[in-house]
């Protein structure tokens, strides 16, 4: 079911349907999720973290920076913000995105822990696991 979200998803992306949502520079890449559903966002994190991961395998440097901007506060979508279900998932994919705290609403990393992690999760041990 994700992997058809992914594909529509990102068939939305590829055909500006979706814009806003990703942001590169030199320096940072930032993923804003604070306008869409928790449905949509969650597969807008799973894209990216595919991106990330292509960008790794081909050789290419991640930038300083990347970040998550899920918002704060309640959601219009739900009682609960992202933010709070968002660091609930991220725990989950053990990824080393954490929350700033001086920016609300926003998960942060690293590019060398963006890199491991993604690195780990590709490797062959576990995929077979």
């Amino acid at each position: 079911m994700l992997e058809k979200a992914c594909e529509l998803f990102d068939l939305g992306l590829t055909l500006d349907v979706c814009t806003d949502i990703q942001s590169k520079s030199p320096t940072q890449w930032f993923l804003y999720l604070k306008s869409l559903s928790l449905g949509a966002a969650l597969t807008a994190l799973h894209i990216w973290m595919n991106d990330l991961s292509k960008a790794v395998e081909s050789g290419e440097d991640l930038p300083a920076v990347l970040g998550i901007n899920t918002g704060h506060g309640k959601h219009k979508y739900s009682d609960k913000g992202l933010a709070s279900v968002f660091e609930s998932h991220l725990k989950e994919l053990n990824a080393p995105f954490h929350e700033a705290p001086d920016k609300i609403g926003w998960f942060l990393t690293t590019n060398v822990a963006a890199t491991s992690w993604l690195e780990s999760r590709s490797s062959p041990e576990l995929v077979a696991a």
